[in-house]
């Protein structure tokens, strides 16, 4: 989005110039309506200097996040919006305070001022945030007024200090021009805290319902953090469990089997599961659970994932046609697998079917096929939706997309003998399950989308004895790529760049698939998928060199030359044309290969 905006004038060199527009009296109520209207923790009018010219500096603000001490001088209670203008004003006094030396002069200090003390690690954030200023051009602020347009930064902690400074807390930022300065949005908010507070939140009858917060995390200051949001509800009355491990045998499925055998679970009927960034609604178990009291024979509720940040950048786009497809089309007809998460399982089914293991990394597909064999049926309910996020960094994506993939083939080589002799089940079901769930779906596709897209078409270039018809080259891999698209219509657009985008995944994935059939190296490799905020490493502790290794992919880029080559010599000897496909191909290869996707996103 960009848009001119009043107090913005353009010099003849087309060089940006303020203007001391007048900013309205009711500035921060404005701020307040925006911030707790879509959940933001704090919003910043950072406005022309008077004192310097061509810098933004401080210009008002408001709060909204976590409050740690209140203090007020009248003693009665406020709304929400009304606390949030008391606080923000509260830490502007300290703020002031501070900096004019005055702390410890408690008698010039109001009884209801605030003391560094009393600060949440969000709201010395925002404290801090006061003390900043930029020159047109610099920072997130500066750059947004420069530019003349709106500019959203997420995954804040790993951006460059060059762009983003102040990177301590924030997760995503959007700065748009405003009057005579700009306007800075963001979220502080920790993933956990949200996931737990929407579990929390589910409507239920208190005395039925346990939550179960299961953290296999070995980052101690998270561990902590985590303890205190679930000490905070248990103080509401809520029924919250934390439970931690020594360990963490079996990653996901070890902390799954362990929560399980717990003795309080004992006479609980069903479990529901999320992962760390999904938030269920509040009317989640009212829609999922009457289908298993109607049907004894169901197993599982399956819901349908709500991607929240999809819009956050090209990657994420690209995720959710792959996903939507999987949901539409693979979940609505064939309902034969959980997806890991947002599920209602019968803890019966579970038991019966011999529990959660760690054999594979696709604990969740080991358990639905299992408990299949028993006997047990599924439903995917497409209409019961949880909001969860996309991983937006392409680095989180391979990792997760290797599991993906050689979880199923690793899972497919330990349970085929299992399958084909189940006598619990019909013949037809388990050649289903052999043949059509398993080797074609998980393993075939892979290859052959790598196969045909990236080795066939090239060679028959340098092989003029191999033809292919445009049916063939064309027409049928069109027809299935357009029908795989249609679930999400309103990313059509993205067609092309998605059809390039799965074919170079299908490299990683096919990969991933042989190392799982071969139970080769990384095998039982898991790395957690990093979502908005899902990391507290320090951006500053990590080395340039570091960084630029981890964004090279040998393999994409090695494809990308291969595919640049066979483009130039049919551009030179050939007669069909492949050299247009090539291109764009070699081109999502080298895109890929150095890490240029996902991570930084502008409006």
């Amino acid at each position: 989005m960009i848009f001119r905006s009043p107090g913005l004038e353009m010099d003849e060199d087309h060089t940006v110039k303020l203007s001391m527009g007048m900013v309205p009296e009711n500035l921060k109520k404005q701020l307040a309506i925006a911030v707790r209207s879509v959940q933001w923790s704090y919003a910043i009018f950072w406005s022309l200097s008077a004192s310097e010219q061509g810098t933004l500096e401080w210009a008002d603000g408001y709060y909204n996040g976590d409050i740690k001490t209140r203090k007020r001088v009248p003693a009665m209670e406020l709304k929400a919006d009304e606390l949030g203008l008391e606080r923000s004003d509260q830490l502007r006094e300290l703020y002031k305070s501070l900096l004019e030396d005055e702390i410890d002069q408690q008698s010039n200090r109001p009884s209801a001022a605030l003391s560094p003390d009393d600060l949440s690690d969000a709201e010395w954030y925002y404290l801090v945030c006061m003390s900043f200023v930029f020159k047109l051009g610099e920072g997130l602020p500066g750059r947004a007024v420069a530019n003349e347009q709106t500019i959203w930064l997420c995954n804040a902690p790993y951006a460059d200090s060059k762009v983003f400074s102040r990177s301590l807390l924030a997760k995503t930022v959007v700065c748009f021009p405003h009057f005579s300065g700009v306007i800075e949005l963001g979220v502080t908010e920790l993933v956990y805290k949200l996931s737990i507070g929407a579990a929390c939140g589910l409507s239920w009858p208190p005395d039925s319902l346990i939550v179960q917060v299961l953290d296999d995390s070995t980052n101690e200051v998270l561990r902590e953090l985590v303890e205190l949001e679930c000490q905070k509800w248990i103080r509401k009355g809520v029924n919250v469990k934390y439970e931690t491990r020594n360990n963490r045998n079996g990653y996901k499925a070890g902390a799954l089997k362990e929560g399980l055998e717990k003795q309080y679970v004992s006479d609980c009927e069903f479990v529901a599961i999320f992962d760390a960034d999904f938030q269920p609604e509040e009317d989640f178990l009212w829609r999922a659970i009457p289908f298993l009291l109607e049907n004894p024979e169901l197993g599982l509720v399956q819901a349908r994932w709500k991607f929240v940040n999809a819009d956050e950048c090209l990657l994420t786009r690209l995720q959710e046609m792959s996903l939507d497809y999987h949901f539409s089309v693979e979940q609505e007809l064939l309902a034969s697998e959980i997806v890991g998460t947002a599920g209602v399982w019968r803890i019966q089914a579970i038991h019966d079917a011999g529990g959660w293991k760690d054999r594979t990394t696709v604990e969740d597909m080991d358990l639905a096929v299992r408990a299949s064999l028993k006997g047990w049926k599924f439903v995917f309910v497409g209409d019961l939706a949880v909001k969860n996020e996309l991983p937006s960094t392409f680095k989180a994506y391979r990792y997760q997309q290797h599991r993906w993939s050689c979880g199923p083939a690793n899972l497919f080589r330990k349970m085929t003998k299992e399958i084909m002799f189940c006598e619990r089940v019909s013949i037809f079901k388990r050649i289903h399950l052999i043949y059509a769930f398993f080797f074609v779906r998980k393993i075939i596709a892979h290859w052959l989308t790598f196969f045909f897209y990236c080795i066939v078409i090239p060679t028959s270039i340098l092989v003029p004895e191999i033809k292919l018809t445009k049916p063939i080259a064309i027409y049928i891999p069109a027809t299935i790529t357009i029908l795989n698209a249609v679930c999400t219509p309103r990313s059509l657009h993205l067609l092309v760049f998605w059809i390039l985008f799965e074919n170079v995944l299908s490299l990683h994935r096919s990969k991933a698939t042989i190392i799982g059939l071969l139970e080769a190296n990384r095998v039982n490799e898991w790395v957690v998928t990093e979502k908005l905020g899902n990391t507290t490493r320090n951006r500053a502790s990590r080395k340039i060199r570091s960084c630029i290794s981890e964004r090279i992919h040998v393999l994409e880029l090695v494809m990308g030359m291969f595919m640049l080559y066979c483009a130039m010599y049919d551009l030179q000897f050939g007669k069909d044309h492949f050299f247009i496909y090539l291109l764009l191909q070699s081109a999502a290869f080298f895109v890929m290969g150095f890490g240029y996707v996902g991570t930084f996103v502008s409006s």
